[in-house]
């Protein structure tokens, strides 16, 4: 049974005057906020996502951090990705609870016509490397990169390869396949026919 009060002063006074018995019944309240069906979220861990095949018409950022919630809590988006500058994959830091990040998802617009993105989690790193001894966030990404020369945008990918490095955290970078990984180990076709 849920019973709704007028105030929180009120419901805490109700709190105060458990347990309440009437007729032979003992009744205990339960704050809403401490029922076995809530969870603490804990995000412990950063993550650095490109996502290719972004649709044009959510780069805005409300919408960005809208579309990836259900993963975590976008901590900042490359400006590059949102100024118009460069638009061939969506970069952003997310924090996570757990060190995994989907590789593709789904987008379900209300007009109905969805998109299947791919990510790729770039570095993952735990989440208190990226705030100063104060608690401030230690800004990933940096402002976009300036017009070269007055001839257009610059590149921004040797700026994102820079700022992506993690140097402070190798042993979280993802390996590099060598040929031996990605091909299986081949046995000659005469010892495997026992010839």
């Amino acid at each position: 049974m849920l019973l709704r009060f007028c105030s929180a002063f009120g419901r805490e006074v109700a709190m105060g005057l458990q347990p309440i018995t009437y007729n032979g019944t003992t009744v205990r309240l339960e704050r809403q906020e401490e029922t076995d069906n809530r969870f603490l979220r804990v995000p412990n861990w950063l993550a650095l996502v490109h996502v290719w095949d972004f649709p044009e018409e959510h780069w805005d950022e409300g919408k960005v951090r809208a579309v990836f919630s259900y993963i975590g809590s976008i901590m900042e988006i490359d400006l590059e990705c949102l100024t118009g500058n460069d638009r061939s994959s969506l970069c952003f830091v997310i924090e996570l609870v757990m060190p995994r990040v989907p590789y593709r998802i789904g987008i379900h617009p209300r007009s109905g016509r969805g998109a299947v993105v791919h990510l790729n989690a770039m570095e993952i790193w735990p989440r208190v490397k990226q705030f100063d001894g104060m608690g401030a966030w230690i800004p990933f990404f940096g402002p976009p990169a300036a017009p070269q020369g007055g001839a257009g945008p610059a590149s921004s990918r040797s700026r994102r390869h820079f700022l992506g490095q993690l140097h402070h955290l190798p042993h979280l970078r993802q390996p590099k396949p060598t040929p031996s990984t990605l091909l299986p180990s081949l046995v000659p076709l005469s010892s495997a026919l026992g010839s």
